[in-house]
């Protein structure tokens, strides 16, 4: 069986959505011929945990280094003040790293403060291939300092290397950069790491094309792979249903996924109809960080019909998408086209009617394309009107997906998204050996 250095700085026991992209692909990929060595960080202070995913990958190795970046160092000074060896930790470690993160990393790391990790990590990679061998070099990002981990250990190797990217290194929400210097070093190494992998992997064809323009490389260089579902992951669970009209959004909060507008919404349609705050609950399920969504609820009048559950684990979550009769899928109003969020694919999956509060592009292709839902854009006029609508067709028993829950689905299956991965990992050691043959000829 051939093997992989699969490098993912964000990875169990974090719990956060891109880690299910790396934990599936490392459950799957032994079916299909492929060995998957993990290279992540230790232990990080991180705001969702999910023990849970590490269940799925039993028996494969995962190399872990120790880093100086910002979220290691908290969980290590949190570990001393749990342990008593520190006092002054517990009023003044808090505050350093937000401040860390708010004001001065984007000064001094770029593209991230993950460089930190950077180094130790590559020592541990080269000890293994010192030791043991592999056959590729796979990095996914964010963040994307995983790719300049990649890039050097490809020059110091020799091997191929793929690069997978959830996110666009330049995109203007993402791209956290204080000056017009930091923000041309900045693209310089999203084009060197472009420029130089063997392959380019994306979760959508919007950030597909977008990376491709920074190369000269053949099109037949990038490929999309988008995220996907398991189907394991909805087998035996018990949806947490309630008999009210339930719309439940999955996921993280935040000052860009901001659900202020919805609620807005949500506001007009009680409004409009007295019946709508009597029987509606709207369940956030997930964690919620740089806003006050109480205050946000409490503004528009809603604290009676709105449940903040906060962040669960996997499995949980996918109970709460089950129990839901309209599920809520809220993508940045200035979001670039490519940005599709991965929990799109379970709603898909759910076999649930979806509401997308969203601008044109790859997500609302999605819901669309497989007759799951419908799309709005943000205006809460539309949101209300919709919601209305929902509301009668929850009244008659008639609000639900109209097609089979599973059809169509088949390519976004994990599995099946793990299988084109691993053609693609064979597709790179062929072109290296040939390359090696031909190079052998020519001397």
């Amino acid at each position: 069986m051939k093997k992989v250095l699969f490098v993912a700085y964000y990875f169990p026991p974090m719990g956060m959505g891109g880690v299910q992209r790396a934990v599936k692909f490392v459950k799957y990929l032994p079916e299909f011929g492929w060995e998957p060595v993990v290279l992540t960080v230790k232990d990080v202070r991180y705001y969702a945990s999910d023990g849970s995913f590490l269940s799925e990958i039993k028996g494969r190795k995962i190399l872990r280094s120790e880093s100086l970046d910002p979220l290691r160092m908290a969980f290590r000074l949190s570990n001393m003040r749990k342990n008593g060896t520190t006092e002054r930790s517990d009023c003044w470690m808090p505050t350093f790293w937000q401040r860390m993160f708010a004001n001065f990393s984007p000064w001094f790391f770029l593209p991230d403060s993950k460089l930190l990790w950077i180094p130790r990590a590559f020592f541990l990679a080269q000890r293994y291939l010192r030791s043991h061998g592999v056959d590729l070099i796979f990095t996914t990002s964010p963040p994307h300092s995983a790719h300049l981990l990649g890039l050097w250990l490809k020059q110091r190797s020799g091997l191929p290397w793929i690069a997978d990217f959830r996110d666009n290194w330049q995109s203007v929400s993402y791209e956290n950069v204080p000056t017009a210097v930091h923000r041309m070093v900045n693209r310089g190494m999203a084009r060197r790491v472009v420029k130089t992998a063997d392959k380019i992997v994306t979760v959508s064809r919007p950030l597909t094309e977008e990376l491709a323009a920074l190369s000269d490389k053949s099109r037949e260089d990038f490929e999309t792979l988008f995220n996907g579902f398991d189907k394991a992951d909805f087998q035996s669970v018990l949806p947490r249903s309630l008999e009210k009209f339930t719309i439940t959004y999955c996921g993280t909060l935040s000052p860009i996924l901001n659900p202020d507008v919805f609620l807005r919404g949500v506001n007009q349609a009680v409004q409009a109809d007295p019946n709508v705050k009597v029987s509606l609950h709207v369940r956030f399920v997930g964690s919620v960080y740089g806003m006050d969504l109480n205050a946000m609820v409490t503004h528009y009048g809603l604290n009676a019909m709105v449940e903040q559950v906060g962040y669960v684990s996997h499995r949980e979550s996918i109970a709460y998408l089950l129990g839901a009769d309209l599920l809520l899928l809220l993508i940045p109003e200035d979001a670039g086209e490519g940005m599709v969020t991965g929990k799109l694919f379970e709603y898909l999956a759910s076999g649930k009617p979806i509401l997308a509060v969203a601008p044109k592009g790859e997500a609302e292709r999605f819901v669309i394309k497989y007759g799951r839902g419908i799309v709005v854009p943000h205006d809460a006029n539309r949101i209300a009107a919709q919601l209305l609508r929902s509301f009668e067709l929850w009244k008659r028993g008639d609000l639900k997906v109209t097609v089979p829950r599973w059809k169509g689905l088949e390519p976004l299956e994990r599995r099946s998204q793990t299988k084109n991965l691993a053609s693609l990992f064979d597709e790179a050691i062929q072109k290296r050996s040939a390359k090696m043959e031909k190079d052998g000829l020519r001397k």
